[in-house]
Protein backbone atom coordinates (compact mmCIF):
# COMPACT_ATOMS: atom_id res chain seq x y z
CA UNK A 1 0.00 0.00 0.00
CA UNK A 2 2.80 2.44 0.88
CA UNK A 3 4.63 1.57 -2.32
CA UNK A 4 1.48 2.29 -4.32
CA UNK A 5 1.09 5.71 -2.67
CA UNK A 6 4.74 6.46 -3.43
CA UNK A 7 4.02 5.67 -7.09
CA UNK A 8 1.03 8.03 -7.00
CA UNK A 9 3.33 10.73 -5.62
CA UNK A 10 5.65 10.13 -8.57
CA UNK A 11 2.76 10.48 -11.01
CA UNK A 12 2.72 6.76 -11.79
CA UNK A 13 -0.95 6.13 -11.01
CA UNK A 14 -1.36 3.24 -13.42
CA UNK A 15 1.34 1.27 -11.61
CA UNK A 16 -0.14 2.19 -8.23
CA UNK A 17 -3.57 1.00 -9.33
CA UNK A 18 -2.00 -2.24 -10.53
CA UNK A 19 -0.56 -2.81 -7.05
CA UNK A 20 -3.88 -2.06 -5.39
CA UNK A 21 -5.65 -4.37 -7.81
CA UNK A 22 -3.22 -7.12 -6.80
CA UNK A 23 -3.98 -6.42 -3.13
CA UNK A 24 -7.69 -7.02 -3.79
CA UNK A 25 -6.80 -10.74 -3.77
CA UNK A 26 -4.64 -10.57 -0.63
CA UNK A 27 -5.59 -12.94 2.21
CA UNK A 28 -5.57 -10.07 4.75
CA UNK A 29 -9.06 -8.51 4.82
CA UNK A 30 -7.66 -5.20 6.07
CA UNK A 31 -5.31 -4.88 3.10
CA UNK A 32 -8.09 -5.81 0.69
CA UNK A 33 -10.42 -3.18 2.17
CA UNK A 34 -7.68 -0.52 2.11
CA UNK A 35 -6.81 -1.31 -1.51
CA UNK A 36 -10.48 -1.04 -2.50
CA UNK A 37 -10.80 2.30 -0.71
CA UNK A 38 -7.62 3.63 -2.34
CA UNK A 39 -8.89 2.64 -5.78
CA UNK A 40 -12.20 4.35 -5.04
CA UNK A 41 -10.34 7.53 -4.02
CA UNK A 42 -8.22 7.57 -7.17
CA UNK A 43 -11.24 7.01 -9.41
CA UNK A 44 -13.22 9.71 -7.57
CA UNK A 45 -10.29 12.09 -8.05
CA UNK A 46 -10.21 11.30 -11.78
CA UNK A 47 -13.96 11.82 -12.03
CA UNK A 48 -13.65 15.23 -10.38
CA UNK A 49 -10.72 16.13 -12.63
CA UNK A 50 -12.77 15.34 -15.75
CA UNK A 51 -15.79 17.26 -14.48
CA UNK A 52 -13.57 20.31 -13.86
CA UNK A 53 -11.99 19.95 -17.30
CA UNK A 54 -15.44 19.86 -18.91
CA UNK A 55 -16.65 22.86 -16.90
CA UNK A 56 -13.55 24.81 -17.95
CA UNK A 57 -14.59 24.06 -21.53
CA UNK A 58 -18.13 25.31 -20.88
CA UNK A 59 -19.68 21.83 -20.70
CA UNK A 60 -21.25 19.59 -18.09
CA UNK A 61 -20.81 15.85 -17.71
CA UNK A 62 -24.27 14.55 -16.80
CA UNK A 63 -22.90 11.04 -17.40
CA UNK A 64 -20.85 11.45 -14.20
CA UNK A 65 -23.32 13.35 -12.02
CA UNK A 66 -24.50 11.57 -8.90
CA UNK A 67 -22.34 8.53 -9.59
CA UNK A 68 -19.63 7.02 -7.48
CA UNK A 69 -17.14 4.77 -9.20
CA UNK A 70 -15.29 2.14 -7.21
CA UNK A 71 -13.01 0.89 -10.00
CA UNK A 72 -11.78 2.23 -13.32
CA UNK A 73 -13.78 -0.40 -15.17
CA UNK A 74 -17.02 1.26 -14.00
CA UNK A 75 -15.71 4.53 -15.37
CA UNK A 76 -15.27 3.54 -19.02
CA UNK A 77 -18.88 3.50 -20.24
CA UNK A 78 -19.89 6.95 -18.91
CA UNK A 79 -16.59 8.34 -20.23
CA UNK A 80 -17.26 6.98 -23.72
CA UNK A 81 -20.87 8.22 -23.61
CA UNK A 82 -19.68 11.72 -22.66
CA UNK A 83 -17.07 11.62 -25.42
CA UNK A 84 -19.64 10.66 -28.06
CA UNK A 85 -22.09 13.33 -26.87
CA UNK A 86 -19.40 16.01 -27.00
CA UNK A 87 -18.23 14.93 -30.46
CA UNK A 88 -21.82 14.85 -31.71
CA UNK A 89 -22.14 18.44 -30.53
CA UNK A 90 -19.00 19.43 -32.44
CA UNK A 91 -16.72 19.60 -29.40
CA UNK A 92 -14.02 17.20 -30.60
CA UNK A 93 -11.27 19.04 -28.71
CA UNK A 94 -12.89 18.62 -25.30
CA UNK A 95 -13.86 15.05 -26.12
CA UNK A 96 -10.22 14.24 -26.84
CA UNK A 97 -8.99 16.14 -23.76
CA UNK A 98 -11.28 14.07 -21.50
CA UNK A 99 -10.23 10.80 -23.10
CA UNK A 100 -6.53 11.70 -22.99
CA UNK A 101 -6.77 12.73 -19.32
CA UNK A 102 -8.46 9.43 -18.51
CA UNK A 103 -5.80 7.47 -20.41
CA UNK A 104 -3.05 9.33 -18.54
CA UNK A 105 -4.74 8.26 -15.31
CA UNK A 106 -4.82 4.59 -16.27
CA UNK A 107 -8.08 4.15 -18.17
CA UNK A 108 -7.08 1.99 -21.15
CA UNK A 109 -9.39 0.08 -23.44
CA UNK A 110 -10.05 -0.47 -27.09
CA UNK A 111 -13.33 1.40 -26.84
CA UNK A 112 -11.56 4.44 -25.38
CA UNK A 113 -8.93 4.30 -28.13
CA UNK A 114 -11.63 4.03 -30.82
CA UNK A 115 -13.30 7.15 -29.42
CA UNK A 116 -9.98 8.95 -29.22
CA UNK A 117 -9.47 8.13 -32.90
CA UNK A 118 -12.88 9.56 -33.85
CA UNK A 119 -12.15 12.75 -31.90
CA UNK A 120 -8.84 13.02 -33.77
CA UNK A 121 -10.67 12.59 -37.10
CA UNK A 122 -13.02 15.39 -36.05
CA UNK A 123 -9.99 17.58 -35.45
CA UNK A 124 -8.52 16.74 -38.86
CA UNK A 125 -5.76 14.60 -37.37
CA UNK A 126 -6.42 11.50 -39.48
CA UNK A 127 -2.88 10.11 -39.35
CA UNK A 128 -3.00 9.92 -35.54
CA UNK A 129 -6.45 8.36 -35.69
CA UNK A 130 -5.23 5.77 -38.15
CA UNK A 131 -2.35 4.97 -35.80
CA UNK A 132 -4.80 4.22 -32.98
CA UNK A 133 -6.96 2.07 -35.25
CA UNK A 134 -3.89 0.23 -36.53
CA UNK A 135 -3.09 -0.59 -32.90
CA UNK A 136 -6.61 -1.94 -32.44
CA UNK A 137 -6.12 -4.39 -35.32
CA UNK A 138 -4.24 -6.53 -32.76
CA UNK A 139 -6.87 -6.18 -30.01
CA UNK A 140 -8.05 -9.32 -28.25
CA UNK A 141 -11.72 -8.52 -28.96
CA UNK A 142 -12.73 -9.45 -32.49
CA UNK A 143 -15.46 -6.79 -32.53
CA UNK A 144 -12.93 -4.01 -31.91
CA UNK A 145 -10.59 -5.44 -34.54
CA UNK A 146 -13.46 -5.39 -37.05
CA UNK A 147 -14.46 -1.83 -36.11
CA UNK A 148 -10.85 -0.67 -36.48
CA UNK A 149 -10.54 -2.35 -39.87
CA UNK A 150 -13.82 -0.80 -41.08
CA UNK A 151 -12.79 2.65 -39.84
CA UNK A 152 -9.41 2.39 -41.55
CA UNK A 153 -11.13 1.45 -44.82
CA UNK A 154 -13.51 4.38 -44.44
CA UNK A 155 -10.72 6.90 -43.84
CA UNK A 156 -8.55 5.42 -46.60
CA UNK A 157 -11.49 5.71 -49.00
CA UNK A 158 -12.02 9.35 -48.03
CA UNK A 159 -8.33 10.11 -48.50
CA UNK A 160 -8.30 8.40 -51.92
CA UNK A 161 -11.33 10.42 -53.00
CA UNK A 162 -9.67 13.67 -51.86
CA UNK A 163 -6.47 12.76 -53.70
CA UNK A 164 -8.37 12.07 -56.94
CA UNK A 165 -10.24 15.38 -56.59
CA UNK A 166 -6.99 17.29 -56.05
CA UNK A 167 -5.34 15.63 -59.02
CA UNK A 168 -8.34 16.28 -61.27
CA UNK A 169 -8.44 19.93 -60.15
CA UNK A 170 -4.82 20.19 -61.30
CA UNK A 171 -5.56 18.48 -64.62
CA UNK A 172 -3.85 15.24 -63.59
CA UNK A 173 -5.04 11.69 -63.00
CA UNK A 174 -3.80 8.65 -61.14
CA UNK A 175 -5.29 5.57 -62.79
CA UNK A 176 -3.84 3.28 -60.12
CA UNK A 177 -6.37 4.45 -57.51
CA UNK A 178 -9.34 5.45 -59.62
CA UNK A 179 -12.27 3.11 -59.13
CA UNK A 180 -11.05 1.74 -55.80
Amino acid sequence: DNRAWALVGLGRRTEAMGLWNELLDHPDEGLRAQAQENLRLIVAELSEQLIELAEAGGERLPEFEGREFSVLGDFEQPLVEASIRLRSGGNNELSLQLLDAAVESGVRSGLVDDNRAWALVGLGRRAEAMGLWNGLLEHEEEGLRTIAQDNLRLIAGELSKQLIELLEAGGESLPEIEGR
